[in-house]
Formats: C-alpha cells, sequence, structure tokens
C-alpha cells in the first residue's frame, strides 16, 4: 500500500470517529427533545434566562459529548435555534452517506424531465463531478429550455433563456 492509500485510509477513519460523536451526540439530545416537547420549548423560551436554559440543555447533552459539540449545542442555544436540530442531524446524516467531498448538483429545466432523460443527465453529471454527486432535478419555466447545472460555485448555463440574453446583448452592441 503506497502512503497516499494509507494516509486516505486514516484520514477516513478519523472522518468516521468524528462524524459518530457528533451525530450520537446530537441523536441523544434530538431524541430526548422529542420525547419531551415541553423542554424543547422552554430551551427556545427568550424570557427564560441563558444560564437556565444552558443548565436545562447541558442535563440532555451525554456526559461523554465532546467539547466542540458541547460548543455546538450552546451556539444553538444562545441562537435561539434550537428547534432546527432535527434539521440539522437530517443535513449531517445526508452527509455522513455521501462522504466528506458531498456535493449537490441541481439541474434546472423549464419542464420536468422524463425519466430516461434525467438518467443521461445524472451520468453526465457524475462523469464531470464524480461518482458521489447528489443529482437533484427542479422546474424552472423562466428557462425556455434547455438545462441550467449548478454544481458549488460553478455554473453551466445552456439555458435558452441565457442564449437569448446573449444575442440581445450582442444586437446591443451593434447598434
Amino acid at each position: 500500500m503506497n502512503p497516499d492509500e494509507l494516509a486516505q485510509k486514516y484520514a477516513t477513519a478519523c472522518f468516521g470517529i468524528a462524524l459518530e460523536d457528533w451525530l450520537g451526540s446530537l441523536r441523544a439530545v434530538g431524541t430526548a427533545l422529542d420525547a419531551d416537547r415541553s423542554v424543547a420549548t422552554m430551551l427556545n423560551d427568550q424570557s427564560v434566562s441563558f444560564t437556565d436554559r444552558q443548565r436545562r440543555m447541558e442535563r440532555l447533552i451525554p456526559v461523554d459529548t465532546p467539547a466542540l459539540v458541547r460548543r455546538f449545542f450552546g451556539t444553538l442555544l444562545s441562537n435561539g435555534d434550537v428547534e432546527i436540530l432535527p434539521l440539522v442531524l437530517g443535513h449531517l446524516e445526508r452527509l455522513a452517506i455521501a462522504g466528506p467531498a458531498a456535493q449537490t448538483a441541481t439541474v434546472a429545466s423549464a419542464l420536468e424531465l422524463d425519466a430516461d432523460t434525467q438518467q443521461k443527465v445524472e451520468g453526465s453529471v457524475r462523469d464531470r463531478y464524480g461518482p458521489d454527486v447528489q443529482v437533484r432535478f427542479e422546474v424552472d419555466p423562466a428557462l425556455i429550455g434547455g438545462l441550467l447545472i449548478q454544481v458549488g460555485d460553478e455554473v453551466i448555463d445552456g439555458s435558452v433563456a441565457a442564449r437569448l440574453r446573449e444575442l440581445d446583448s450582442t444586437l446591443s452592441r451593434t447598434n
């Protein structure tokens, strides 16, 4: 095994261990909040002192939770965002499945694409960005036709609307 492959194995192991610390703690607190909705309400009640809410939150957090994860719970508490913990957990679980380099490609079209076309587009996107990219399809009638693909900061605009804008710009410069 070459050094890079060995380093990748160690990095993957570290990622898995760190992720399990986070997921375990988030799940435990989420389960406790689901079991007693009055606690969730109290934690989000800004009329209750922060110290009292913090003490109550600490009782929900597993004893072996790392300090960094504890600080994260403190951030949720101080920002009044405890109620979005299930959403945070859902996104983190999605990232855990896709891996640390998870990317999402958004493919917009003027009309809904049939399954065969979606499969072809998805294959092309994965050929370009890698097999782990998550592809999401949406409809945007303003595109008129063609596709608009966004992956991270990169945008590939093959829409009819973009071509019409380019044509209009070209014609405006020639007048």
